[in-house]
């Protein structure tokens, strides 16, 4: 058999008729393999087909893992970036951690720092009150070395209203007790003590002024006179201390200007001229206030106080605006009742309209032209003829001026503008002539009522009965009785209230058993007893008043005014008490001082505590203040007219501007009746002419006098 090596060969056998089989077989198997070769491309064919399907889902397939790939590095970008946020935030709050301890830290520094400085600062204070202490206890050494080398001056006899002299010294000689124990304070600040040793500077004037402010407030007198020495200081040597505090500290000076006891107001008043000479301009915004109660202390006072009262006003004349000054004086003084203010007032009001000149009084300046005119105008027709020649004085030198008589017309009535004008002509063709003394009346009736007061004033510093007075007394006291004196005060000022409890009981056994004892310091002892009476441990309180009250008849004749004054303020406090017994007791004492003492003596202390009263005690002292005063208008009207009368109007502007209790009311309508039956009309024309005055509380006064 033939081998064949393929398909072709065999179609080509067969085709030739090689092989005679059956041609049958031969075209089935020819057939097959055409079937074979169809299928074979078919397949080929389908294969190529499928490949190019397979090749679209292998590409399908790449382009799903390449976003599947995407979608995995997203996913992995998105985890990087919260595992970069969670660390972000853990730093923070890392930070926020390290803050919160930074300031936790920086507090508890702070709160050391805080700390540290208040014990600096308590230190600091500690250090400067025991400067303070070491100054004061330098300052009374220095005043009791210089006390012995000023053996003239004797403060008991200061008190008593007699000038150091002959009369001192002898006292002195005849009496070294009472010499070794006087007053330290009011020897060192006398006027007779040397200024330079006086009125020396401070190393520490901010705490001395402090020390000054606390002093003066004191109720005890020589407590206030080493404050008012210290402002004296000041105002020499460190006046922008004073400059921060002009106001407070001058309002604590006028206060102590109207103080009851003479050396007090005396020096109050020195302390003022000092301030107006040092300070000069910067007291200006205080001139009014001082003016008013400077004229009306120069009214009242008698020639030892007068004195003082001139150098004062002198000062606020040379040292302050001139204009201001003069609105103060007009203010204060042109128009008051008292004479002799309205004498004082004119003559400084002649030197301030001097200084300013006619061209500036007559300027038509706000506050100087509209107010020097009417003012000259009612001046010029005074009853005293002292004032009415100052004031034609200014009228004169003011008279050639063009401007005169247009601002003489506007700004008076036209009565007064040809009264004023044909007084300007007598003075023309007469002349002004010698400074008048007043009419023998008028003279008479002012020195009658100063001795008066002076008279009142020494016996009753040292008198209270009107007995003789501490310099008249013969008898020597010893030195025993005088130590024994300085030991019962020392028990009083005690800060174990058993020990002032039993001085209340020693004074007792002095009285009845020791008077020598009393007689040694009398002042000093009554001072620290009126203390007493309003002790802050009620046992103490309530034995001294009921004590006072047994011994009173026998002591009267050694409380001295101003004791008595201290007395009558610190009683009268215990009716404010809640104490039934307190205000019980309070209340007997102030009737035995009006049943045992003299009436005119007790009114001007009872009306002073009535100001100063709450609206709890006021209608109790108010009741006795009206009884005092029919007792004591029979003898001495005057004292009424001057203490009494302003007292009503106090009230009255009281009851007007803060309401009142009907008791308090009822109490203010029984004074205001009482007055008006002892001084008829006199009780309206007061009213009508006070600075104040309006016509609602005029017509007040009408309706609670009943008139």
């Amino acid at each position: 058999m033939i081998p064949l090596d393929d398909d072709s060969e065999l179609v080509t056998v067969i085709g030739k008729g090689v092989f005679d089989g059956d041609s049958v077989k031969e075209r089935e198997r020819s057939n097959s393999i055409n079937r074979r070769t169809d299928r074979s491309n078919s397949l080929s064919k389908s294969m190529s087909s499928g490949y190019g399907t397979l090749k679209e889902q292998i590409s399908e397939f790449s382009k799903e893992s390449d976003e599947e790939v995407d979608s995995l590095q997203m996913s992995k970008g998105l985890k990087e970036r919260a595992q970069l946020k969670k660390k972000e935030r853990q730093e923070e709050a890392a930070a926020a951690r390290r803050l919160l301890k930074e300031k936790e830290e920086a507090l508890q520094a702070a709160e050391e720092q805080r700390r540290l400085e208040q014990e600096q600062e308590q230190k600091r204070k500690r250090r400067e009150q025991q400067e303070a202490a070491a100054e004061r206890r330098r300052e009374l050494a220095e005043r009791r070395k210089h006390e012995e080398t000023n053996a003239d001056f004797n403060p008991e006899l200061i008190i008593a209203g007699n000038a150091p002299g002959k009369s001192s010294s002898s006292t002195s000689a005849t009496d070294p007790a009472r010499s070794r124990t006087r007053s330290p304070v009011l020897s060192a600040h006398s006027q007779y003590a040397p200024i330079e040793e006086e009125l020396r500077p401070f190393t520490k004037p901010s705490l001395v002024f402090k020390d000054a402010m606390r002093l003066i407030a004191d109720s005890d007198w020589s407590n206030k006179i080493e404050a008012m020495t210290k402002i004296r200081r000041l105002a020499h040597h460190h006046t922008d201390v004073l400059m921060a505090s002009v106001h407070s500290v001058t309002l604590a000076l006028i206060s102590e200007v109207q103080n009851l006891r003479s050396q007090v107001a005396r020096y109050a008043i020195i302390t003022l001229a000092d301030m107006f000479s040092t300070l000069k301009r910067s007291m200006d915004p205080e001139l009014e206030t001082c003016a008013k109660v400077l004229l009306q202390k120069n009214g009242e006072s008698n020639e030892f106080i007068r004195a003082e009262l001139e150098k004062t006003l002198s000062a606020m004349v040379s040292d302050s605006t001139p204009q201001r000054c003069l609105a103060a004086f007009i203010a204060g003084g042109s128009q008051h009742k008292i004479v002799q203010v309205r004498k004082v007032t004119a003559q400084h009001m002649s030197a301030l309209c001097d200084k300013l000149g006619p061209g500036k009084l007559l300027s038509g300046v706000k506050d100087l032209t509209d107010k020097v005119i009417p003012a000259l105008a009612v001046m010029c027709r005074d009853p005293s003829q002292q004032a009415r020649w100052y004031a034609r004085k200014i009228l004169l030198s003011i008279s050639e001026h063009p401007e005169f008589e247009s601002m003489l017309a506007k700004y008076t009535t036209s009565t007064d503008f040809r009264e004023v004008k044909q007084i300007v002509e007598n003075l023309r063709l007469k002349g002004l002539g010698g400074i008048p003394n007043d009419t023998p009346s008028a003279t008479g009736a002012r020195r009658t009522g100063t001795m008066t007061r002076g008279s009142r004033t020494n016996s009753a510093e040292s008198n209270v009965s009107g007995a003789s007075s501490v310099v008249s007394r013969k008898s020597a006291v010893s030195a025993q009785a005088s130590e024994e004196a300085t030991q019962l005060i020392k028990k009083m000022s005690s800060t174990q209230w058993s020990e002032r409890n039993k001085s209340i009981s020693d004074l007792v056994e002095v009285v009845h058993h020791r008077p020598k004892v009393l007689a040694a310091q009398p002042i000093k002892i009554f001072d620290k007893y009126a203390m007493l009476v309003k002790d802050s441990n009620s046992k103490v309180a309530l034995h001294a008043l009921d004590t006072l009250a047994s011994i009173l008849v026998d002591v009267k004749q050694e409380i001295s005014l101003a004791s008595l004054t201290l007395l009558v303020q610190n009683t009268a406090a215990g009716l404010a008490s809640k104490n039934a017994e307190m205000y019980k007791k309070a209340s007997n004492l102030l009737d035995a001082f009006i049943n045992n003492l003299d009436h005119v003596l007790l009114f001007h202390p009872f009306v002073q505590v009535t100001v100063n009263a709450t609206a709890k005690t006021k209608p109790d002292i108010i009741d006795r203040v009206s009884y005092l005063a029919k007792k004591v208008y029979s003898a001495k009207p005057k004292q009424v007219t001057l203490h009494g009368l302003p007292l009503a109007w106090n009230l009255v502007r009281s009851l007007s501007t803060t309401g009142s209790t009907a008791v308090l009311r009822e109490a203010v309508t029984d004074y205001i009746k009482n007055l008006y039956g002892l001084m008829g009309p006199g009780l309206f024309e007061y009213c009508s002419s006070a600075p104040d005055s309006n016509p609602q509380l005029v017509a007040m006064v009408r309706e609670l006098s009943g008139a």
